[in-house]
């Protein structure tokens, strides 16, 4: 057990991170993710940006700020409880607690860093652009002996020393990699022009170059080689790679809208977005904006259907809050095939009921149908403020019934009643690259033509859908275009194509949905009838504060695949809840609800007979819900009796309030990290040849050579959470972990 003592040689380097922080506004996030809850420290940094300090001044800040973060990583690698008992004890600097209970793709890394590029500027470009270029040769490089202080030497040998003495692992700690998020906003100071952005961009792009680097090392995974293939000693003790850029607010002002988009089109490829937030706006420049969309999502993907590496960007989550023209059009269309996205996030704004309808439409057809689910990376849906009623749900299922489903989504949003003179041509199609295509922009109600060659620069795009006139004598047809949605072309500008990626698709969407008004339960249930096949984890938010109710029943009938079942801000029958899941022989490994009687649950897992006590491995046990009828006493006697008998549940995670938290602790932590013996039936020569067919590196990468790589971690086959299932399966044993938590 290590104490603070062992690490009084940090001191000084928490009091010179203070002033840098305090300077700065520097802060730092303490995540907590779930199901273990193990914590990850999330620095959020601010470069220094005073104008009065010489420069000289602004160096050692720099300098302090890369040595002082790389020291803080190494220690969090060997305890990230050190870390954090190390910054509230010298009041480093503000640290925010998150408790989250879904799992998050940084949730197996300790530390990570943020840099807020673009905040506290001057007014004087001139500085600015040369603060923001150094800021990044600074502050995303690789540390070894010549460029650092004799001090951070020294603090490392002893870092070295202290992991010499533990069991966390036997490696040194030389040739760590820090993740580094580049967060690029408007300048706070540009409210009228794109001038400051593209300035911005230009330099981001610049300092991509690595002969821009002097002293330094700069990469990014695009072109750097994944850790599980480096050499275990390195030469260097800390690399910051960039990880991703960042573009939290991009919904601006026009001129700022319009050359965002054009710069996100263009931009280096060694970019990777992990969390990019969009605005389509504004809808007169539609064609910056389905050129953005061509950029990120719309490259052909490759042979054995994994994500393109030939364009290097990658988009992990695409988060629309306000459009409704023809870029969500053409944004939905490229979600239906796209390889490089895998969330999508969308909020709902104030539409009519003819928008909402066709949003709904085009949501159907390009998440939830059997083109898109055979072709499109996207595995993560949310949805926010949404509504349902008979005409949005009649609408979905013409769409998803349909053998042809874009003519049936060209009907829904052209309005069309009689498709007579209408056929859908199933073979498929490439456009000339100087095809000219017809567009109908809503704003101006008017036709527009464009360059299919100005929209589309990558070589290779996806095929297009043809909905065939039956009048072949027409010389323009409509066609269904990934990036632009639907448009007008010739027929003498069709080639045909032999593009068949399809791929088998098995149940891997997880869906989070949160109604701004309560569903009838008639309704909630038509909606998973529609959807509820492609669905592996189910996450639904009802309005707070009302008294609703959810057909279980309905649920595990409609989603016969479900794994996670979250529901949130309505209290569930546990009676109910138990004979569903036996009735529908439902494989549970998750469940987040709020029961009326946890004592029913408990007794569920403790039958080893029930289905429910052979599956679920993680229990998010909400008990501020509970109502009165069960005291506390009782909750917690049940709880404690469950894990004595219980051998299959891995989580445990129990909610109580504030108030509650000790007792709750002291009856439940002796169960916490119990080993559980599981598989025992299972001969270890069939063990061996089970886990033969996965490379060493896989199995047990050293612990500081855990995946990194978002872009290599989302290409695994099978990736991360497949593979822990998996040796949870073969290993003779598990530790299980109990939390108890306030919220």
């Amino acid at each position: 057990m290590m104490t603070l003592e062992q690490w009084i040689f940090m001191a000084q380097w928490c009091a010179d991170m203070q002033a840098v922080f305090t300077a700065t506004g520097s802060t730092a996030t303490v995540w907590k993710w779930g199901p273990d809850f193990r914590p990850a420290i999330q620095f959020t940094i601010i470069p220094p940006r005073d104008s009065k300090s010489k420069p000289i001044e602004r160096e050692q800040q720099l300098q302090t700020l890369r040595e002082g973060l790389a020291l803080f990583d190494a220690v969090a690698w060997i305890d990230a409880d050190v870390l954090i008992a190390i910054l509230k004890t010298n009041d480093v600097c503000r640290l925010i607690d998150q408790e989250e209970s879904h799992m998050f793709v940084l949730s197996e890394i300790p530390a990570f860093v943020e840099i807020e590029v673009t905040r506290k500027l001057t007014k004087d470009s001139s500085t600015d652009f040369a603060w923001i270029h150094d800021d990044l040769v600074s502050l995303c490089c690789r540390l070894d002996e010549p460029n650092t202080s004799k001090s951070f030497q020294e603090a490392w040998e002893k870092l070295e020393a202290i992991l010499g003495t533990t069991l966390y692992e036997s490696q040194p700690l030389m040739g760590l990699e820090v993740p580094v998020r580049i967060v690029v906003g408007k300048p706070e100071y540009s409210k009228a022009s794109g001038t400051a952005s593209r300035r911005v961009w230009d330099v981001i792009k610049n300092v991509l170059r690595t002969d821009q680097i002097g002293w330094g090392w700069f990469s990014s995974f695009s072109a750097h080689p994944s850790t599980l293939d480096r050499r275990p000693k390195s030469s260097f003790y800390v690399s910051y790679v960039v990880d991703a850029i960042n573009i939290p607010n991009a919904r601006t002002l026009s001129g700022v809208s319009v050359t965002l988009m054009k710069l996100i089109a263009d931009m280096s490829s060694d970019a990777v977005f992990s969390d990019l937030r969009l605005c389509l706006v504004p809808r007169r420049n539609s064609q910056y904006a389905c050129r953005m969309i061509s950029a990120l999502l719309c490259d052909k993907a490759s042979p054995d259907g994994t994500t393109t590496d030939q364009r290097g960007v990658t988009c992990f989550g695409v988060d629309v809050q306000d459009c409704s023209g023809l870029e969500m059009d053409g944004l939905l269309s490229a979600l239906a095939v796209t390889r490089s996205c895998r969330a999508f996030t969308l909020t709902f704004s104030r539409y009519s009921e003819a928008q909402t309808k066709k949003m709904w439409a085009w949501l159907a057809y390009a998440l939830f149908s059997h083109q898109s689910r055979s072709s499109s990376s996207v595995k993560e849906i949310s949805i926010f403020n949404a509504c349902l009623d008979n005409d949005i749900l009649d609408s979905m299922m013409k769409i998803l019934k349909a053998n042809d489903s874009e003519t049936e989504l060209l009907a829904v949003c052209n309005k069309m009643e009689d498709l007579a003179g209408y056929a859908q041509d199933l073979r498929d199609y490439e456009l000339r690259g100087d095809t000219t295509v017809q567009v109908y922009e809503v704003i101006d109600d008017r036709v527009v033509s464009w360059k299919y060659a100005d929209i589309f620069k990558q070589k290779e795009a996806f095929p297009v859908v043809v909905i065939n006139h039956i009048d072949i004598s027409s010389k323009w047809v409509d066609a269904l275009v990934p990036g632009i949605g639907f448009c007008k072309v010739q027929r003498s500008d069709l080639i045909l194509c032999d593009y068949m990626n399809y791929i088998e698709f098995e149940p891997d969407l997880t869906l989070e949905i949160h109604f701004l008004e309560l569903p009838k339960i008639g309704h909630l249930a038509r909606f998973l009838r529609l959807i509820g096949k492609h669905l592996c984890c189910l996450w639904i938010h009802l309005p707070s504060g009302v008294c609703s109710k959810v057909g279980i029943p309905s649920i595990f009938k409609f989603c016969p695949f479900l794994m996670e079942l979250a529901l949130h801000n309505v209290i569930i029958s546990a009676a109910t809840f138990v004979w569903a899941c036996t009735f529908y022989r439902m494989k549970l490994r998750r469940v987040e609800c709020h029961f009326d009687d946890v004592r029913i649950i408990t007794t569920a897992l403790e039958n080893c007979s029930t289905t429910l006590a052979r599956t679920l491995c993680w229990w998010h046990c909400d008990l501020k819900w509970m109502p009165h009828v069960v005291s506390d006493a009782e909750a917690l006697d049940a709880l404690a009796q469950m894990l004595t008998r219980n051998k299959v549940l891995h989580y445990l995670t129990v909610v109580v309030k504030p108030s509650r938290v000790d007792a709750f602790r002291s009856g439940l932590m002796q169960f916490h990290l119990t080993i559980l013996k599981r598989n025992g039936n299972l001969q270890i020569p069939s063990k061996l040849a089970f886990l033969s067919i996965f490379p060493s590196s896989v199995i047990r990468p050293p612990v500081k050579q855990l995946v990194k790589n978002h872009r290599r971690l989302c290409q695994l086959t099978p990736d991360t959470p497949v593979i822990k299932r998996i040796f949870a399966f073969a290993a003779d044993c598990t530790v299980r972990k109990v939390n108890v938590i306030s919220s």
